[in-house]
């Protein structure tokens, strides 16, 4: 069902970019500093300093919806969503409308963001696998939409890029049956977020959501959607400049 995509969506929606810098090598920090200090970088950087397109593809029973559309700031802050195109189609006036009614809605209600401080379990960081230029780490994940008992259904796994200090990678599964939302039954969930190193700063490249189930019992839940993100543009805080 839809309601159950845009839900999973939302509340695993990763803030829009995160910074970072070089630092001391990874050998001399534990897992749980060299996280922390991804996190913080993410924590501080503005997403109103880039602009940038998104192409999003949802399938919902082969029910197949796509849209390309770009974040601009500094074209209008109030509204900085434009719908560039819907279903490979130049969108109509009412189909915009509906968009920027969306994307205000989205923004308002910040309750739905899923902050990584609070996905990723720092205390339950372990390494699993390591190689000359990466850490893979798996750990705990707690999402307070869900609760405690759902939560432990879930389990993280990260990839941090060693030389650069980076999370390239973070992949969310589920290791059981767990309900979201009231009436429906997940019993197969993916949710795969990567990241891109521009200059000094890290950006989302693709976030991507499979999942099946059933709601209210009856219903077949067989969904998937991924965003896409590029064109990225520096346009401001000129405390960090885009390295030349």
């Amino acid at each position: 069902m839809r309601i159950i995509l845009i839900y999973l969506f939302i509340v695993f929606n990763i803030s829009a970019a995160y910074a970072t810098t070089q630092s001391e090598p990874a050998t001399s920090k534990t897992l749980h500093e060299l996280v922390d200090h991804a996190i913080k970088k993410f924590e501080k950087t503005n997403k109103q300093d880039w602009t940038f397109h998104v192409a999003r593809y949802e399938n919902e029973e082969g029910d197949i919806t796509s849209s390309i559309e770009r974040f601009a700031p500094q074209l209008n802050l109030e509204q900085p969503w434009q719908l560039i195109s819907l279903n490979g189609q130049v969108p109509n006036k009412k189909q915009t409308k509906a968009f920027q009614k969306e994307k205000n809605e989205k923004q308002s209600d910040h309750s739905l963001r899923m902050p990584l401080r609070e996905l990723i379990q720092l205390e339950t960081l372990q390494l699993f696998a390591e190689t000359a230029t990466t850490k893979t780490l798996q750990f705990d994940v707690f999402v307070k939409h869900f609760g405690k008992k759902a939560s432990k259904k879930l389990q993280g796994q990260l990839i941090y890029n060693r030389k650069h200090d980076f999370i390239e990678q973070i992949t969310i599964t589920n290791n059981s049956d767990f309900s979201p939302v009231f009436s429906a039954n997940i019993s197969d969930l993916e949710l795969i977020f990567k990241f891109v190193k521009i200059d000094q700063f890290v950006l989302p490249a693709r976030h991507e959501m499979r999942f099946k189930g059933t709601f209210a019992y009856f219903t077949v839940i067989d969904e998937t959607a991924h965003d896409t993100y590029s064109d990225y543009q520096f346009i401001g805080n000129s405390n960090h400049p885009i390295e030349k």
